[in-house]
C-alpha cells in the first residue's frame, strides 16, 4: 500500500456522510481500494454484503473484495475467516491460526475472542486464567484497526 492510497483512505474518512456527500465518500474509497488500501477494499465488501451506502448488495463481490482485503492482511478480514474455520468448517486449529494472525494484525475482536477461548478452554485451546486475562488486557490497552 502506497502513500497515495492511504491519502485517499484518509479523504474517504473526513468526509460528513450525508446524502449529498455519499458519492465522493465512495470515490476516494474506491481510489484507495484500487491502489489496495486494504481497509478500503474491507469496507467496501462490508457495503457490498449488507447492501449499504447506496450500493446493490452483490454477495459475490464482497466474498471477493473480503479475500482480497485477507490477502492484504487486514486483521478484520482475518477474523471473519477465523470465525468461518470455527463455525462453518469446524477446523479450530486454523480458526485459531487465523485468530493469532488476525491479533497480531492488530483486530481487538480477535483478542477478546482469544480471551475468551482460554478462560473457556474452548477449541483446543489451554484453559488459562493467566492467558486469559493477557488478552483481555490486550484487548483493552492496544491500537486497533478500526474497520
Amino acid at each position: 500500500m502506497g502513500k497515495k492510497a492511504e491519502q485517499h483512505y484518509q479523504a474517504a474518512l473526513n468526509i460528513d456522510l450525508k446524502h449529498e456527500h455519499v458519492h465522493q465518500y465512495l470515490s476516494n474509497l474506491c481510489t484507495a481500494a484500487k491502489l489496495r488500501h486494504p481497509s478500503a477494499i474491507y469496507t467496501l465488501s462490508l457495503f457490498f454484503q449488507f447492501g449499504d451506502m447506496g450500493l446493490r448488495q452483490n454477495l459475490d463481490l464482497a466474498e471477493r473484495l473480503r479475500q482480497i482485503s485477507f490477502k492484504l492482511n487486514h486483521p478484520h478480514a482475518i477474523y471473519t475467516y477465523a470465525l468461518d474455520a470455527f463455525f462453518k468448517n469446524i477446523d479450530s486449529k486454523l480458526g485459531l491460526e487465523l485468530l493469532n494472525r488476525a491479533q497480531k494484525c492488530g483486530s481487538q475482536a480477535a483478542l477478546w475472542h482469544m480471551s475468551y477461548l482460554h478462560a473457556r478452554g474452548k477449541f483446543g485451546c489451554k484453559h488459562s486464567r493467566s492467558l486469559a486475562t493477557f488478552y483481555k488486557r490486550q484487548a483493552e490497552n492496544g491500537k486497533f484497526t478500526i474497520i
